[in-house]
């Protein structure tokens, strides 16, 4: 593993320590907003912040497809930022929450690849 993939590897787990502690045991089942929120700002947060950049760090001079893998990251970000805006504006609850647990399992899908790929 290269130091700039041990870096992306922290990181994700870090964010994912964050979401431990925003979600409880309800959350699932019954979803508050303000832990909605919690969790797209953490994710935001941590993948403008830390997660992309350390990804950016792994990929320089990689292959195309890792430039396609930081640039999917970076959409699903932006869709949970739309989210978010949705969020605020007072919108379905439900369906947003699904929006936010179907980008959470792209980010750890693609984050996944990524770091597999740094790994070698």
């Amino acid at each position: 593993m290269t130091i700039a993939s041990a870096s992306l590897q922290r990181e994700l787990e870090q964010w994912e320590q964050s979401l431990r502690g925003v979600a409880d045991e309800d959350f699932a089942v019954d979803p508050r907003p303000d832990q909605l929120m919690a969790t797209i700002q953490a994710t935001v947060t941590a993948y403008r912040s830390h997660i992309l950049p350390a990804l950016t760090a792994c990929r320089a001079g990689a292959a195309p497809a890792d430039a396609v893998i930081a640039d999917e990251v970076a959409r699903i970000v932006d869709r949970l930022e739309e989210v978010r805006r949705e969020l605020v504006a007072g919108g379905h609850l439900v369906g947003l929450q699904l929006r936010v647990y179907e980008a959470l399992a792209g980010l750890r899908a693609l984050t996944r690849v990524a770091v597999r790929i740094g790994q070698g």
